[in-house]
């Protein structure tokens, strides 16, 4: 069941981006992930907790759609971020700096494959 604040990622091209999350999760929330692990763009407090582990604050500080949505939400960072991107609070700051090479190979292997998923050679 589809509602506003979600969009189903297995069938659905995501409209802002490269990266193609495989579970239902808040639109906002997808747009966030894919700001930080794309463009180091510092996710909000919700996401840094779900990227550093602390399920607490996660729980605290989540929105109600996210409240709903976290164990799908913590299942696509759980698969698709780098390890290097997730962890602990330095690993954040990290990954937010502009000239971090492991996230601009990141952000090129998605772009890349996103390309050719578009073209029709991957599925």
């Amino acid at each position: 069941m589809k509602t506003e604040a979600t969009i189903d990622f297995q069938s659905d091209r995501l409209p802002f981006g490269s990266v193609q999350f495989p579970e239902y999760i808040p639109l906002h929330t997808a747009k966030a992930l894919e700001l930080y692990l794309l463009d180091g763009l510092p996710p909000g407090g919700f996401l840094e907790a779900v990227l550093c582990n602390n399920l607490f604050r996660a729980v605290a500080v989540a929105d109600s759609v996210n409240q709903e949505h976290l164990w799908s939400i913590t299942k696509a960072v759980l698969n698709i971020a780098p390890i290097a991107a997730t962890g602990s609070y330095e690993n954040i700051e990290k990954w937010c700096e502009p000239d971090n090479e492991e996230r601009l190979a990141f952000k090129d292997r998605m772009e890349k494959t996103a390309m050719w998923t578009k073209l029709g050679t991957i599925k």
